[in-house]
């Protein structure tokens, strides 16, 4: 058995997209945290690729906290 990585960095869903949701993604980067909240908001929200264009990537990249 592996010991499981530290998550470094933690985002609420609802802290970044325009929806009530408490979903926490957490990753060891801000760059892995970014994909995985887009992941979920078209899986969870319906977003589309084109509602994240980079001014709001970069929002997302940002609100991450350590």
């Amino acid at each position: 058995m592996t010991p499981e990585l530290p998550q470094n960095f933690e985002l609420r869903c609802g802290d970044v997209h325009p929806v009530r949701c408490n979903v926490a993604i957490r990753a060891m980067s801000r760059e892995e945290v970014t994909s995985r909240m887009r992941a979920h908001g078209a899986i969870a929200h319906g977003f589309t690729p084109g509602w994240y264009h980079p001014a709001r990537i970069a929002t997302i990249e940002r609100a991450c906290v350590a």
